[in-house]
C-alpha cells in the first residue's frame, strides 16, 4: 500500500482497515465468495479463462454454450473433476444434445449424484438457485442437471448474437434471451452478461452501460436522499459520470492504484484478454463493486466505521 500511494498521500487510513478486512475474506468472502476489482481474476471467471476458454479441442460455439452452462452451478471442483471430463470425450456434446449429456441416469448425472452424497456442494454459495418446491436430495441432483442443460442451450441460441457487427444493443438483446430461461432474472442474466463481455470485450457489451442487482441497492439507499427501486440504473450512470469526473479530487490515489493492479494483473494472468483487465474505472465494475460493498458492509462493518465523513447527497 506505502509504495504504490502518492507520494503526497498518507497509507494510514488504508491500513486501518486490515482488521476488518481479514474478517470480511475469513467470513463472507471467502474463496469463491470474493469478487476481486476486476471481475476477470475472481476465482469462478479465472477457471473459465484458464481451464474452459483456452480448450482447443471444443469449437467456439461450443466453448461459448460451456461458458453459460458453467453458471448453472458455477462450482469449479465439480466442473474439473466431472463436467470437463465428460465434455473431452465428446467436445460437441454440448452442443449436439445437452439434454441428453445432463439427462437423469446418464454417467454424468450419476457422478453428480456420487459427488454430492461425499458431502459436496452442486451449486455457488454466491447466490441462489432457486429450486423448485420439493426439489430436496436426488430432487435436488436432478434440478441442477436439468440446470446445466437448460444454460447450456441458452448458450448455444445466444451465440448467433455474437457474430453480428457493429450490434449497438447486443446487451438488450442478450438480457432479453437470457432472462426468457424460467427463473433467470436480472441478476442471473447479469452474471451471464459480464461472462460474456470478458470473453468478448471487442464486443464493448457493457463499455456504456450494466444491468443492476439487487446487492447495489444498499449502495444507492446510502448516497440517495430518496429510495428508488426503479431508478437503478440511472443512478449508476449518474454516480459513475460523478465518480469519472471528481475521482482524483475525491481519491488522488485511486487511478495510480488501478494502472498498477491492471498490469500486475495482465502479467500475471495472459490468458485473459487484456481490454478485460482495464487501467480505468468502468461502468461494470463499478456496478459489482457496489454489490462486494454492500456484502461488506451487511456482514462486517455494520457501524460503518469506515466512513470518514458524510457522502455526497444526491437527489
Amino acid at each position: 500500500i506505502k509504495r504504490r500511494c502518492p507520494p503526497n498521500e498518507q497509507s494510514q487510513d488504508l491500513e486501518s482497515c486490515q482488521e476488518l478486512m481479514h474478517l470480511f475474506f475469513k467470513g463472507p468472502a471467502r474463496g469463491e465468495r470474493w469478487v476481486p476489482w476486476h471481475c476477470a481474476t475472481c476465482e469462478q471467471e479465472l477457471f473459465l479463462f484458464q481451464e474452459v476458454r483456452t480448450r482447443q479441442d471444443f469449437s467456439e460455439e461450443a466453448l461459448f454454450a460451456m461458458s453459460t452452462a458453467f453458471s448453472a452451478s458455477r462450482v469449479v471442483p465439480m466442473w474439473r473433476q466431472i463436467i470437463l471430463p465428460a465434455l473431452a470425450k465428446d467436445p460437441q456434446a454440448i452442443i449436439n444434445d445437452p439434454f441428453a449429456l445432463f439427462q437423469p441416469g446418464g454417467p454424468v448425472h450419476k457422478q453428480m449424484v456420487n459427488w454430492r452424497a461425499q458431502g459436496n456442494i452442486l451449486h455457488t454459495t454466491s447466490y441462489n438457485p432457486y429450486p423448485p418446491l420439493g426439489a430436496k436430495g436426488d430432487k435436488f441432483t436432478d434440478y441442477i442437471a436439468k440446470r446445466h442443460a437448460e444454460y447450456a442451450d441458452l448458450g448455444k441460441r445466444a451465440f448467433p448474437l455474437l457474430q453480428q457487427q457493429n450490434n449497438q444493443t447486443l446487451m438488450q438483446q442478450l438480457d432479453t434471451h437470457f432472462q426468457t430461461l424460467h427463473k433467470v432474472g436480472p441478476t442471473m442474466s447479469k452474471v451471464l452478461l459480464v461472462t460474456t463481455h470478458l470473453w468478448y470485450p471487442q464486443l464493448e457489451i457493457l463499455d456504456q452501460g450494466c444491468l443492476v442487482g439487487d446487492g447495489a441497492a444498499l449502495a444507492f439507499d446510502f448516497l440517495y436522499k430518496k429510495k428508488n427501486t426503479h431508478a437503478k440504473t440511472k443512478r449508476l450512470h449518474h454516480l459513475f459520470n460523478y465518480l469519472e469526473s471528481f475521482i482524483d479530487r475525491l481519491e488522488p490515489r485511486f487511478k495510480p492504484m488501478l494502472q498498477f493492479l491492471s498490469h500486475e494483473s495482465r502479467l500475471k494472468f495472459p490468458e485473459i484478454p487484456s481490454k478485460s483487465l482495464p487501467d480505468i474505472l468502468t461502468i461494470y465494475d463499478l456496478q459489482v463493486q457496489l454489490c462486494e460493498w454492500r456484502k461488506f458492509r451487511k456482514n462486517v462493518d455494520k457501524r460503518m466505521t469506515l466512513t470518514k465523513r458524510s457522502p455526497p447527497t444526491f437527489i
